[in-house]
């Protein structure tokens, strides 16, 4: 088992985590381009390439568990990161 299976099932299942976020109708990311059925088709396939790199890195059981979890903490801290990254770079006048 290589560490690189194990960083790219965490790049795809982030990846995907970001698709379906930015497609999301709570988006908080100021995005050029409407939300679309493109970047869920992507975030599909991502979330499905990550299962398969999980469970090819650690069989069957443990790799659905880990791809559920590592997908689960991107999807609940890019809303997180989004909100923290737009107070950031807001100036207050007081």
């Amino acid at each position: 088992m290589s560490i690189g299976w194990n960083i790219l099932g965490l790049l795809t299942a982030v990846a995907s985590a970001a698709a379906f976020y930015a497609t999301s109708p709570h988006c908080h990311w100021r995005l050029s381009r409407p939300r679309s059925r493109p970047g869920r088709i992507a975030g599909v396939l991502l979330a499905a390439a990550s299962l398969a790199v999980w469970v090819h890195a650690f069989g069957a059981a443990v790799g659905i568990s880990t791809a559920l979890a590592i997908w689960m903490l991107a999807v609940i801290a890019l809303p997180w990161l989004a909100l923290f990254a737009k107070t950031a770079g807001s100036t207050r006048n007081s």
